[in-house]
């Protein structure tokens, strides 16, 4: 339980992947995602001012390896649709 949220941020940052076209999810779909995105991260951001360097090292983790900036949906390797 005590690293839920990290993964349900991990979570977060790769729901986009389902969407098979640019924006199949709407616009409210984003604003919501992007408010979920920023509590996750003030949780993290808590730990780190509790002295916990776990927080500090997550953020940078979602920042380099979860980096799918809209807009972003799933594409096929080859290019094609």
């Amino acid at each position: 339980m005590n690293r839920s949220s990290e993964v349900g941020w991990f979570l977060l940052r790769l729901l986009p992947y389902l969407q098979v076209a640019d924006n199949a999810f709407g616009n409210e779909w984003h604003a919501k995602r992007a408010v979920l995105n920023d509590s996750f991260r003030f949780m993290l951001e808590l730990l780190s001012t509790m002295g916990q360097s776990i927080g500090d090292a997550l953020i940078v983790l979602v920042d380099n390896k979860f980096a799918f900036n809209p807009p972003f949906h799933y594409r096929e390797a080859d290019g094609s649709a």
